[in-house]
């Protein structure tokens, strides 16, 4: 009991600091939305406007696949409509992945080393 107790507090700890790191760095550093990102943030706000002009784009027409993330964004966009939000869900996503990698090394190697992988990971 008590070692499920640590191991959550762990779990939460570390995705508490995986996330307010992410976030301080979304607030300090400013990172300008250019090349393909830029394309795919655009089409997103088209997609919440209504307009469809971004489906005739050579780089959808030549990447099909990246709409997937195009509507991902579309959907955040239209929650709250900021490149800021987008940031932080992206902070929170990648949070979790710091979480999912320290689950998965747990069982598959140990828990001193699943500790050590996703704080270097963090």
């Amino acid at each position: 009991m008590i070692k499920k107790l640590k191991d959550n507090k762990f779990i939460i700890g570390l995705f508490l600091f995986a996330f307010i790191s992410r976030v301080i760095i979304i607030l300090v550093v400013d990172t300008p939305i250019i090349s393909d990102f830029k394309t795919m943030y655009e089409a997103a706000l088209e997609i919440v406007k209504g307009t469809s002009d971004y489906k005739d784009s050579f780089y959808f027409l030549t990447w099909g696949y990246q709409m997937g993330h195009v509507l991902y964004q579309s959907v955040l966009l239209s929650i709250i409509n900021s490149v800021v939000f987008l940031k932080i869900m992206n902070a929170f996503i990648s949070s979790l992945t710091v979480i999912f990698l320290y689950l998965i090394m747990k069982r598959v190697v140990n828990i001193k080393i699943a500790k050590i992988s996703s704080i270097f990971y963090l």
